[in-house]
């Protein structure tokens, strides 16, 4: 198990913490208010969650969802991402307005989103999410990784391991 940082609390509960310094709700709140008796609760949530607070398990919540791992069920139709996307090669889904290069290398799972444009001879996945817009230039590459939306991945540019946006580019 593991804590997400989700808090339901009675106001009560941020009275308990310094007025004037730096506190953690964990460590003050919280333990005052077991010692004194009071009830603290958790709730144990089953299914998918994961940490977006890095590149790193922002890069691996994105590629969770395109493997399958995410159940996306719950989420549609409104959030769902491939919505209005169509499966062009295997595992590869591409939304109609994008538009790609015959001789660009599509490997799945990708997804390409609306207005993505794909270059000549560039290489898209596996394990790729290109946002909303964004460009891949002639022999650009873009593998394990996330290119946001607005992303310009230049002529020969390889984004790999990575989260890319528009000028900043992640390690993960």
């Amino acid at each position: 198990m593991h804590f997400t940082g989700v808090h339901v609390l009675e106001s009560e509960v941020l009275s308990r913490l310094p007025a004037e310094a730096e506190s953690d709700i964990n460590r003050t709140a919280y333990v005052r208010l077991i010692h004194e008796g009071a009830k603290v609760l958790g709730w144990q949530q089953n299914g998918y969650w994961g940490d977006l607070g890095n590149p790193k398990s922002l890069l691996r919540a994105n590629l969770d969802f395109l493997s399958g791992k995410v159940p996306l069920t719950r989420f549609k139709p409104d959030a769902d991402p491939f919505a209005g996307t169509s499966e062009v090669a295997p595992g590869v889904r591409v939304h109609p307005t994008a538009q790609i290069d015959r001789s660009a290398r599509l490997q799945g799972p990708a997804l390409v989103c609306a207005g993505a444009v794909v270059g000549p001879g560039a290489t898209i996945g596996p394990d790729a999410v290109l946002g909303t817009g964004v460009r891949v230039d002639a022999g650009g590459a873009v593998t394990r990784a996330v290119a946001w939306e607005g992303t310009h991945v230049a002529p020969g540019e390889r984004v790999q391991d990575s989260v890319a946006a528009p000028g900043v580019r992640m390690e993960s």
